[in-house]
């Protein structure tokens, strides 16, 4: 009977030893532990890829990803919006008309759009410092003059000036819309400016028209 009792006992013994020594042996295997170890090292490496992955492309700078022919046509199209709005607010402190008004804040509110897309690609603002009639591109300062002393004429000549502003705006923007702007956010801004464009052209026609058919 008591033999019977020590048998279990005896072989419970056994196993633990046996597990003993196998846990041993897996922790004194430097084959194992060293896979392990490589296998750790690799996702950490992997992790560590990732992260700095994400940091780069969060740190990029803006200016990498647009082409020269759109930091031109930003600075360019910057300054003409600026034309536009100095004109319309020259000719309505002239002549008093709401459309002249509205016109120079809506050309306000182009160059703010235009602005904030200069700043986002850290380009140089080429209108900073510049008051109303002043601009750093000469050619578009003797525009802004010749276009202004035509203004200045009538209230029907004012109204023309802006067509021809609005009809030259159509122009460039299109062109650059078609062969020049890669980027989403200034294609967006370039098709908002068309769609203000085209919604002036059709205002200005309509004040045209009336305006000729005064008696």
């Amino acid at each position: 009977m008591e033999k019977l009792i020590l048998m279990p006992i005896k072989l419970l013994t056994v196993c633990l030893i046996c597990s003993m020594i196998m846990l041993l042996g897996c922790a004194k295997d430097p084959d194992l532990n060293s896979e392990k170890k490589q296998r750790m090292e690799q996702v950490k490496d992997q992790t560590q890829v990732r992260e700095q992955l994400r940091l780069d492309s969060a740190n990029c700078e803006p200016v990498c990803c647009i082409t020269d022919d759109e930091i031109s046509s930003l600075s360019l199209q910057i300054e003409e919006e600026k034309l536009a709005r100095d004109v319309y607010y020259t000719m309505f402190n002239l002549w008093n008309m709401n459309i002249l008004e509205n016109f120079s804040e809506s050309e306000e509110n182009h160059v703010e759009a235009l602005l904030k897309l200069i700043n986002k690609y850290e380009l140089d603002n080429p209108i900073d410092g510049y008051g109303i009639g002043l601009f750093e591109n000469a050619m578009i300062q003797n525009r802004y003059d010749s276009l202004v002393a035509s203004g200045t004429i009538s209230v029907f000549n004012a109204l023309m000036v802006g067509l021809s502003i609005t009809e030259s705006d159509i122009e460039n923007i299109q062109y650059d819309l078609d062969y020049v702007v890669e980027r989403n956010d200034i294609t967006q801004v370039y098709s908002n400016l068309l769609e203000a464009s085209m919604k002036h052209l059709d205002a200005l026609n309509e004040k045209l028209d009336q305006l000729t058919q005064i008696p």
